[in-house]
This record gives structure tokens, C-alpha cells and sequence, in this order.
């Protein structure tokens, strides 16, 4: 009989699901996409988003970057990272994207990143409390 091994590895999970912790100093209006105009209250947001397809969780470096150097706005998050601060990132080795969502609290801002699902939003307002 062949022998076979097998290894296990402490490597970070490469593929699932992302919730972006952002923060947004003052009321900002932006434009989102080609239509909606969507104004944007101080306090935390909350954006889950998946990164299953080629590249993974590079997706998440991708967003890093449009924050600091906006180019080519892709997806609706792109719009408003510019704006943002981005504090966090939370990594969920899964797929599990909408279900996520639908379990965020908060104030969803509807619509938001949600255009490929039958989700309300995937993007969620906590006001600023000081």
C-alpha cells in the first residue's frame, strides 16, 4: 500500500469572507456608482464583502489602496472608501457573505453592496457617540 503524509499548516485563511470597519469623521455626500447620490452621517460603518474569486483576500489590499489612491470605482464600497477611514478588518474563512449581513446591526444604508444578492444592504451606520 502507498504511504501517504499529510501536513497541516498555521497559514491564514486565503479565500472568504471580509467585514471592513470603517470610520467617517463628518456628514459627507458621495456620489455611489452612476445614479445614486447617497449622503453619509459621522460614525462607524460596517461593510461585508466577499472575497472568494481569484486573488482571495487581496481583495481587502485592493480596497486599502482605492482608500488611499482612488482610481477605476468598481464596486460600491469603492465610492466611499476615500472618504473613510479604514480601522479594521475582520477575515472570515468562509462563505458566508449574506448571511453575515443579515446579522449586522446597526443602521443599514439599503442597497449598499447588495446589488448581486437578495440582501437589504451590506453596509451598516453606528453613530459617533462623543
Amino acid at each position: 500500500m502507498p504511504q501517504t503524509t499529510s501536513e497541516t499548516t498555521d497559514a491564514p485563511p486565503t479565500h472568504g469572507t471580509y467585514i471592513l470597519h470603517l470610520h467617517l469623521d463628518t456628514r459627507t455626500t458621495i456620489q455611489v456608482g452612476k445614479h445614486d447620490t447617497i449622503t453619509f452621517k459621522p460614525g462607524t460603518y460596517y461593510y461585508v464583502g466577499s472575497a472568494l474569486g481569484p486573488g482571495g483576500f487581496k481583495r481587502v489590499e485592493r480596497h486599502k489602496d482605492q482608500a488611499n489612491n482612488p482610481s477605476n470605482p468598481h464596486w460600491h464600497i469603492d465610492y466611499l472608501l476615500p472618504h473613510m477611514t479604514i480601522t479594521t478588518v475582520t477575515k472570515i474563512p468562509a462563505n458566508v457573505e449574506c448571511r453575515v449581513a443579515d446579522a449586522m446591526t446597526g443602521h443599514p444604508v439599503a442597497g449598499f453592496g447588495a446589488t448581486d444578492c437578495s440582501c437589504t444592504t451590506h453596509l451598516y451606520h453606528h453613530p459617533s457617540t462623543h
